[in-house]
């Protein structure tokens, strides 16, 4: 068959074509560094990519979920570390005041000082993080507990929110898991026949009997109360630093698991500078060469075949 000299140049500029087509995708992957552009690239890389995007938003999210329940639950571990604190001054103060050797002048000094303490205790079951409250349930845009007072300015009782506050706050912490992170302000204040508030009051009030009627065996009944309240709240707060710290461990766990995805994500779709160079290098080699043949084929005429 005979090889005419068109034939040869059209092949030389298809061959040009094909290698400079070649040379300017490597440009493209070299300029955006990624190594998959459309599917076409790579149909079954571009599929495990989209998979490995999808897992790793959805860690995120679990990180970003438990996240938020660590500052819900962490501000709610100070607010009971804090309320341990006052039931244990209130506790110090009724034992000195059980004595019989304290004057009635005396116990009502360490009443006064009772009162200010349940004050501090409501003020505390009202705490509220980033305006919504966290003993209040589900009804965290209303204070749970209102306290009434007399005329005097005195606390008689502590009522909870009408609306509830025994609500369950959920936070999806990871696939098929959740986890509660409140606690519910009337379990924990108010629970029945075993009312903090109401407790904290029965001793205040014992405290200020005159001294004819004062009785030491109601103080003591009304620390015993208390004591058991007490626990109850040791106990919720050590049941909170247990979520915290289960919270931490799987938080950790998201990082290194979305560390890892994403090294593999970077693997699949970006560009291994090092060897497209080679690749680059060898391309644009051969381009040269094909160029300088394809001058050579030019340069003969038919002069050269005379």
């Amino acid at each position: 068959m005979r090889v005419t000299h068109n034939t040869l140049s059209r092949n030389l500029l298809v061959n040009l074509n094909d290698v400079s087509n070649k040379m300017q995708k490597m440009q493209t992957k070299i300029s955006s560094g990624k190594r998959i552009e459309k599917p076409s690239d790579d149909p079954v890389g571009i599929t495990q990519s989209m998979n490995f995007k999808t897992n790793i938003t959805e860690l995120e999210q679990y990180s970003a979920n438990i996240s938020e329940a660590l500052y819900w639950l962490k501000s709610t571990s100070s607010v009971l570390s804090n309320t341990e604190d006052v039931l244990f001054e209130i506790n110090d103060l009724g034992n000195r005041g059980g004595s019989d050797l304290m004057t009635e002048g005396q116990r009502g000094v360490l009443a006064d000082q009772i009162d200010q303490y349940l004050e501090d205790l409501v003020d505390l079951a009202n705490s509220n993080v980033s305006g919504k409250y966290i003993l209040g349930g589900t009804q965290t845009l209303t204070a749970p507990f209102s306290a009434v007072k007399n005329a005097g300015g005195t606390i008689t009782s502590v009522t909870p929110n009408p609306e509830g506050i025994n609500g369950e706050i959920e936070r999806v912490i990871g696939k098929n898991q959740t986890m509660v992170v409140n606690s519910k302000g009337d379990e924990l204040f108010q629970p029945v026949g075993k009312d903090i508030f109401a407790q904290v009051i029965q001793l205040r009030d014992a405290l200020r009997e005159p001294q004819a009627t004062f009785e030491a065996s109601e103080v003591e009944t009304c620390l015993d109360n208390l004591n058991t309240s007490l626990e109850r709240v040791i106990n919720e707060n050590s049941n909170t630093g247990t979520k915290i710290c289960r919270l931490d461990f799987i938080d950790h766990r998201l990082g290194l698991e979305i560390l890892q995805d994403t090294e593999k994500l970077s693997d699949l779709q970006d560009t291994d500078y090092a060897e497209i160079l080679i690749k680059y290098q060898a391309q644009e080699n051969i381009y040269q060469i094909a160029l300088n043949m394809g001058a050579r084929l030019i340069q003969n005429t038919l002069l050269n075949y005379i």
